[in-house]
């Protein structure tokens, strides 16, 4: 990086709270001043290019531009290749990543603009459910009339005309002088409302392959999504394939979809609230091939780095037998069974088919094990659970005080003995026990439960709630009594993070 601060273009702007700031062109995108360089942060500096959306130290500078590996790169850096090293460097990356957005709050249309658009998406609505065609062609990507009606859609057989200025738009001229006039073509009409049921945007997707997806002026950018709040959320980029999904979760409560529009585009400041406040999310963006030659991610799976990167919760979930749920749907690929492969065990119901079990569900997570395994027992002296969900394991992790994410030492099938009372460190409050023996509280907003009955623990873990035998808890204590009051709040955070998503049972915890 100091070469290129050297280099012509470069230039010194100001002073921020990381030090000297430097700002010239990005050596993949090019521009003028859209790099950002502040060389005095940390041991080696920190980078930032706005269009690329990139950012680290100077190991993720050189694993960025040069395409080394991690350790190629820390070798060029002068430094050790440890874990402490990729940590350090990870967490730079994230900062960046989280330091250079904020999300928008789009405005909302104009009062007659949407109350043309309601009466436009209510005829087209009305006019779709008689028109076997565009109903046969849903229906082939998940879609049935049923939800086709519930989120509004409709259907437009010719392109239309209106004034402009009587939708609240401005006026505007053509070459000669003569007046526009909004262009409504013909195609599949998608609303969006606000919690009001208001429309407060219309696009259109068009049987035309040069321009595919027209959003009618005057539209708002609030991306559509099938609940304000929920637990757990799935982004896609199309708003047919959100509608597909929502139809199938219809019966998974805390479950939601939305619906970006395309794959670089950001959550709005409402819809980022919601996510926040989520427990798991699961980014399915398009699977898309590599744009250039060689390349080995899609726009889709770049993309999804950006919201793993932003969001803790937030997990990749491919598309598989398609590139998108839509097209997944019409080659047969059962979209609720893949959507419940990528969430954690807790929204899963109580019975679930095999279909996606294995391979694919190991595959949609870092580590093995998001999905159940088939053929798997309880171990001796322990209730089994019913075949269908999932048997615990043992998962021993290895912490650091910086709050990455724990490491999965090891895992293995669950023997473990359970007993004693809670340690009185614990802050717990009993409250409708949903388990004779399991004692509630909560932290952070989010439950957890104490519970040393085998049977119980089982259950309650199958369930994916976070639950903890005292065992768990005094191996987790010396760890945390460490740690000062940020370092140890981060750690708890990730802890429950982990019981939620794997299930698993804690017997070693380090540092």
């Amino acid at each position: 990086m100091l070469t290129l601060l050297q280099s012509p273009g470069f230039r010194r702007v100001g002073t921020s709270a990381k030090g000297p700031e430097y700002q010239g062109p990005c050596p993949k995108c090019g521009g003028r001043d859209r790099f950002h360089i502040w060389p005095e942060q940390g041991e080696s500096g920190s980078w930032w290019c706005r269009q690329c959306d990139k950012g680290g130290d100077l190991i993720e500078f050189y694993r960025w531009r040069d395409g080394l590996t991690f350790r190629e790169a820390c070798e060029r850096a002068g430094r050790k290749p440890d874990l402490a090293a990729y940590n350090r460097s990870l967490r730079i990356a994230r900062a960046a990543a989280r330091d250079s957005w904020t999300p928008a709050a789009p405005a909302a249309p104009a009062e007659r603009w949407s109350e043309h658009a309601g009466k436009l998406a209510a005829a087209a609505a009305e006019r779709l459910q008689s028109s076997l065609g565009p109903l046969a062609w849903l229906a082939k990507r998940g879609i049935d009339a049923g939800a086709a009606a519930s989120f509004g859609l409709g259907f437009l057989p010719r392109d239309e005309w209106r004034p402009r200025e009587s939708w609240g738009l401005p006026t505007e001229t053509k070459r000669d002088g003569s007046p526009k006039k909004l262009w409504l073509p013909a195609g599949l009409v998608i609303p969006c409302r606000d919690a009001a049921g208001r429309v407060t945007r219309l696009r259109i997707r068009r049987d035309n392959p040069d321009l595919r997806y027209y959003i009618v002026p005057g539209s708002s950018r609030e991306p559509l999504r099938s609940a304000e709040r929920a637990e757990a959320w799935i982004i896609v980029e199309s708003e047919l394939d959100a509608i597909a999904l929502a139809a199938a979760a219809s019966d998974l409560p805390g479950v939601a979809v939305a619906a970006m529009g395309n794959s670089t585009a950001r959550p709005t400041e409402s819809l980022h609230a919601a996510l926040t406040a989520s427990l798991h999310i699961s980014v399915a963006l398009d699977n898309d091939p590599p744009k250039t030659e060689g390349g080995a991610d899609g726009p889709g799976a770049i993309a999804a780095k950006w919201w793993t990167e932003r969001y803790r919760q937030a997990r990749r979930t491919p598309p598989v037998g398609g590139k998108d749920p839509g097209e997944m749907a019409a080659n047969g690929v059962d979209l609720r069974e893949w959507l419940l492969a990528g969430l954690p065990p807790r929204f899963r119901p109580p019975t679930r088919s095999a279909a996606f079990q294995g391979p694919l569900s190991r595959g949609l997570s870092g580590e093995a094990g998001l999905g159940e395994r088939p053929g798997e027992t309880a171990p001796p002296g322990v209730s089994a659970a019913p075949a269908t969900t999932a048997s615990p394991e043992i998962v021993c992790l290895e912490f650091n005080a910086d709050g990455d994410m724990p490491r999965i030492v090891e895992r293995r099938p669950l023997v473990a003995s359970f007993g004693g009372a809670p340690p009185p460190t614990l802050r717990q409050r009993p409250a409708a026990p949903i388990a004779p023996d399991a004692h509630r509280a909560e932290i952070d907003g989010r439950e957890i439960y104490i519970c040393d009955d085998r049977a119980q623990w089982q259950a309650l873990a199958a369930r994916g709630v976070a639950v903890f035998s005292t065992n768990e808890t005094r191996r987790l204590a010396p760890l945390l009594d460490h740690m000062n009051a940020e370092e140890r709040a981060r750690a708890v955070s990730q802890i429950i993070d982990v019981k939620e998503v794997l299930g698993g049972y804690i017997t070693e915890a380090r540092t």
